[in-house]
């Protein structure tokens, strides 16, 4: 596992991308969901989240704080619970697990004490197939989208102290004009014959939220009195395997999510 204390009121986390391997039977055996458990790690989000750290201290000032994992997710799934994040008859591997949430808590912990929990967030940094997810639910009219990005809430109540801040519902904070899901639409990637504007779903608070395994969310968003502000974002193979690109992107979130506390901030 590898973590950043920081100063800024910004917490990034990237539970599916390493590539360790540690001693012991793995998590292939377990099941989830009726199905076995899903053990491919998210490509490049481990690179990914520490360039969007980089780029969110070069546009504030501020580090974020950051805890991303390293062991492969074959053995240890920080966003599973603990019946299906570690084989148990593992204990290397659960005491990575362990590890991986004991971090976040304490940095959740310490942001609450320096922010006003209202004031600052928690992002989940994911990857998967979403130009596939996103043609086979039809949620792309109209053509392929190249640059993809699933937006998860839990429908809004791991925003909710974001929406006691601004009298509005969690939602409504993420979609209304100038909110975070409306500062990351739109915004073009790529160079030449790759560019094309990211899209990002779900569209409004109308809209279905198609992700699933969601437990840090559920653990440490804001709908409990001791979490905060929680979104996962889940971005398409395109926005993490091109490094120009990645880079690209990473800026323009780092620069989108500042803006975006700022604005909260008041």
């Amino acid at each position: 596992m590898g973590f950043l204390r920081g100063e800024a009121p910004l917490l990034l986390s990237a539970p599916h991308g390493g590539w360790q391997e540690i001693p012991g039977p793995d998590r292939r055996t377990l099941i989830e969901n009726g199905r076995p458990a899903f053990c491919k790690p998210d490509g490049w989000c481990a690179k990914l989240v520490q360039e969007v750290a980089q780029a969110f201290a070069e546009a504030s000032g501020l580090r974020p704080y950051v805890v991303f994992a390293q062991v492969h997710r074959a053995y240890v799934d920080p966003n599973r619970p603990p019946k299906a994040g570690y084989h148990p008859q593992n204990p290397r591997a659960r005491q990575v697990w362990e590890r991986y949430h004991c971090q976040l808590r304490a940095f959740v912990g310490e942001m609450r004490e320096r922010f006003r929990p209202s004031q600052a967030l928690l992002l989940d940094l994911h990857g998967s197939n979403v130009r596939r997810r996103m043609q086979e639910g039809a949620l792309f009219p109209g053509g392929d989208p190249r640059y993809g990005l699933l937006l998860g809430s839990l429908k809004g109540s791991g925003v909710r102290s974001i929406a006691r801040l601004q009298a509005e519902q969690g939602p409504a904070v993420l979609y209304r004009p100038g909110g975070l899901r409306s500062r990351l639409h739109g915004l073009l990637l790529g160079r030449g014959p790759t560019q094309a504007p990211l899209y990002v779903w779900p569209r409004s608070e109308d809209d279905p939220e198609p992700l699933n395994g969601r437990y840090l969310l559920s653990t440490y968003g804001s709908h409990r009195p001791e979490g905060l502000p929680a979104l996962q974002l889940e971005h398409s193979r395109e926005l993490r395997a091109d490094e120009a690109v990645r880079q690209q992107y990473a800026g323009l979130l780092a620069q989108a999510v500042w803006d975006f506390l700022q604005e909260i901030a008041g």
